[in-house]
This record gives C-alpha cells, sequence and structure tokens, in this order.
C-alpha cells in the first residue's frame, strides 16, 4: 500500500492466487471523503468488475460496506470485516454477501500478510 500523489489516497495493489497461479488481480483507492465524513474505498479488478465501499470502525477492526457490479452486470453487495493480527498481517471476512438482492453464502476468512 502506498500513498498516491497528493497524499489524499491510499493506493494498493491485490493478486489472488490458488496453487501459485494468479487468478485475479486488482487495484484499490482509499481516501477520506470530506462529504460525507467517513473513510471510502473503489476496488477495480481484472475481470472488469468494480465496487464501492464504506468503512466505520468496529472496537479495533474496520467494517467495510461494500456495493458494486460485476462484469455481467449483476450487482454484488457484502459487509467485509478486516482486523489486524500482527504489524504486517490482517485477517480479511466476507459476510452478508447478495448477488441481484439474492444472499450468498460468506466466504471463508483469510490472512493477508503485507510483501514488502
Amino acid at each position: 500500500m502506498q500513498w498516491a500523489r497528493g497524499g489524499s489516497f491510499l493506493t494498493r495493489t491485490f493478486k489472488v492466487t490458488k496453487a501459485g497461479d494468479v487468478t485475479l488481480e486488482g487495484w484499490q483507492v482509499i481516501g477520506w471523503d470530506p462529504v460525507q465524513e467517513q473513510i471510502r474505498s473503489w476496488l477495480f479488478d481484472s475481470e472488469g468488475a468494480y465496487s464501492e465501499g464504506t468503512w466505520s470502525r468496529s472496537g479495533s477492526n474496520w467494517l467495510i460496506r461494500q456495493s458494486g457490479y460485476l462484469p455481467d452486470g449483476a450487482q454484488l453487495s457484502s459487509e467485509a470485516m478486516l482486523q489486524r493480527i500482527g504489524d504486517d498481517k490482517c485477517t480479511y471476512e466476507i459476510t452478508n454477501r447478495t448477488l441481484d438482492g439474492d444472499p450468498q453464502p460468506n466466504l471463508p476468512r483469510i490472512e493477508i500478510t503485507r510483501v514488502k
């Protein structure tokens, strides 16, 4: 994660791998929204999906409420919990998922390690 030019937004790239193969890549921008007075994010992936999220503190964790669209136009929404478990690690769990308004199963919790 790094600051974008001007220092108003954080940017990060990510890769999802399975058995050593990259299955998805993406880019996220996170910043303060002075109108809504909260942190917001925008995410774009290599398959053409995109979403927007609003962030709020939940104790020592962050709750991210997200909504967006898949490449085929299907609408999705979810809540994600980001929990720090060390200087370079956190867990990320996605719950309350919907696809075109229909409930979807929660995704398994994953552990994220910062690459230096």
